[in-house]
């Protein structure tokens, strides 16, 4: 990676998600086209903890979460970029933040895998995964007492 510097900048608070979502897109990086940007941890060698981790991993991150629970919803298939972003009700400029942000905290246990073909992105979540961030978000929505107004 390139070196890094660190700036303050003032930004409007309605356009705050926009920033993060191109700060994101400057860390990305492009596989070649037809490839496959599979996690550097096979699904299969991912255990619950690290699944665990992926999803509940950070602050403010419902969107992340979302984004896991879509995938888990379409185990073993290929999810085109913007259908998750639609699926998820975020624009892809906040979902690319999203997932820059989550894909940094997980480091080599992402628990998906990322395909390019020419500019098209597809995101795939195996089957194993998908049960666990199911009974993860079960687990969680269970030990989260309903509040009443």
């Amino acid at each position: 990676m390139n070196a890094t510097t660190t700036i303050t900048v003032t930004v409007p608070t309605e356009r705050l998600s926009d920033v993060y979502g191109y700060v994101a897109t400057l860390f990305a990086t492009s596989a070649p086209e037809g490839s496959s940007e599979d996690a550097t941890v096979p699904s299969a060698e991912l255990t619950y903890d690290d699944v665990k981790d992926a999803y509940l991993g950070g602050t403010n991150n419902q969107p992340w979460k979302d984004l896991l629970l879509e995938l888990s919803l379409h185990p073993g298939e290929e999810v085109f970029w913007p259908d998750l972003c639609e699926a998820v009700g975020y624009n892809r400029k906040v979902m690319s933040g999203v997932i820059g942000a989550g894909e940094r905290r997980t480091k080599d246990k992402r628990p998906y895998s990322k395909r390019y073909a020419g500019d098209d992105t597809y995101f795939l979540m195996s089957t194993e995964v998908a049960k666990m961030i199911q009974q993860v978000a079960t687990m969680e929505k269970e030990s989260t007492p309903d509040i009443e107004d």
